[in-house]
């Protein structure tokens, strides 16, 4: 929408009110000592991308960081395993899925709808009253 002269324009004015502490974001005195370290995020500069760099060829970048499931050996990012995988995992001993009991023989199953649809009508063990 906006030419990469506006954007220019209005980046060098939000760094000018940065350099003189009238940025609305720019709170306490902790954000002021990190702008005049030149390490605050709002400026985005080479400190900033040096960090990312040098976290990223350490291996400690948040991104980076590899995991491995204890119970299955999985390995992937940290921040998806926790949030997809560790609570999931059918190899760990707390993994208890909502089992569905058939009535007739004692079947279990983790997927009522598939248990609904195929083994309780035909369960060889239903009793048919006529």
């Amino acid at each position: 929408m906006y030419g990469d002269e506006f954007k220019e324009m209005a980046r060098q004015r939000a760094l000018k009110m940065i350099e003189e502490g009238t940025h609305n974001m720019l709170g306490g005195e902790i954000q002021r000592s990190r702008v005049k370290a030149g390490t605050h995020n709002f400026l985005g500069g080479k400190i900033q991308r040096e960090m990312n760099l040098r976290r990223s060829a350490d291996g400690t970048h948040p991104n980076k960081i590899q995991v491995t499931c204890p119970f299955c050996n999985k390995t992937g990012g940290k921040s998806n395993m926790k949030r997809y995988h560790f609570d999931k995992c059918k190899n760990s001993p707390t993994y208890f899925p909502n089992l569905i009991k058939c009535p007739h023989c004692d079947v279990t199953g983790v997927n009522q709808y598939n248990m609904y649809r195929w083994h309780f009508d035909n369960c060889k063990y239903k009793i048919i009253d006529f």
